[in-house]
């Protein structure tokens, strides 16, 4: 049977109840907030993962189960400490939808199967090819010795916000800050109560912390210029790429670069690396 951060019982991150047969149900605890009463965008596509998980691992011969890639599309906003309805569906990529009525996220969860469990260091998946060279680069970035981001805009447009709030005392505290203009980078280390069971860092909590970094890469000039129209970036869709078991007891550096920007949508790509020493 699977059980991880996101569905075990008496887990503090449990946001999917499994039951024996479909009719699965989601909840969001309201520390995973983004906007005010709506779920940050990496939390929604996390928890995709473990109804995939979950329902693959009933097959047999499918004991040894791990994501090694999400691909979603958020819909409109996942509300906050309401029951959500779960599908699950597919033989390849799991198919898995989150609805309130009408879907609220649509993700594509690809799993790897492991002749073992997987432990703290083991490779899950390959560098997507087309990111290989910006994915390299990021990893030799070091957050810098300045103030964040969010003090030199002199403002951040969401404080309650799980990944990246200033005003969160459950969540990450990922607080960017400017490298050089469109690229960013935060010190973290992550909270004990992040482990998955086996001393890995939660897929979900990987997913929460590269959402905000890529979305802050945007030049601060540009960030100012939305907040003074009191308008910023949300979430729209989001394409993760699990590489290795992530170590919960580690130091991590979180990176993002802007790629493009057209028109009302903005392009980023972001890295969880092991910090140096």
């Amino acid at each position: 049977m699977h059980t991880c951060y996101v569905c075990a019982p008496g887990s503090p991150g449990r946001i999917y109840t499994p039951a024996p047969v479909g009719g699965h149900l989601a909840r969001v605890p309201a520390r995973f907030a983004g906007p005010p009463g709506r779920a940050n965008g990496g939390v929604a596509t996390g928890a995709l993962i473990c109804p995939a998980l979950a329902d693959a691992a009933r097959k047999p011969g499918a004991a040894h189960l791990v994501a090694a890639r999400v691909t979603a599309r958020l819909h409109r906003a996942l509300p906050l400490e309401r029951d959500v309805v779960v599908t699950s569906a597919g033989d390849g990529p799991r198919e898995v939808t989150l609805h309130v009525g009408e879907p609220v996220i649509t993700g594509a969860v690809h799993l790897m199967a492991s002749a073992g469990a997987l432990r703290p260091g083991d490779a899950i998946a390959d560098v997507p090819p087309e990111h290989v060279d910006t994915l390299a680069a990021l990893v030799r970035v070091a957050p810098p010795d300045r103030p964040s981001v969010f003090e030199e805009t002199g403002e951040h447009p969401i404080p309650g916000c799980f990944s990246c709030g200033t005003e969160n005392p459950t969540g990450l505290a990922i607080h960017p800050r400017a490298v050089e203009d469109g690229t960013v980078c935060a010190p973290w280390t992550p909270a004990a109560e992040f482990d998955d069971g086996g001393g890995a860092l939660a897929q979900m909590v990987i997913a929460a912390a590269l959402d905000c970094v890529s979305g802050i890469a945007l030049p601060v000039r540009m960030q100012r210029e939305l907040l003074g129209e009191d308008r910023f970036y949300v979430l729209g869709s989001y394409d993760v790429s699990f590489l290795r078991v992530a170590p919960v007891d580690r130091a991590y550096r979180v990176a993002g670069r802007m790629l493009r920007r057209d028109g009302r949508k903005f392009f980023a790509l972001s890295v969880l690396s092991r910090e140096r020493v």
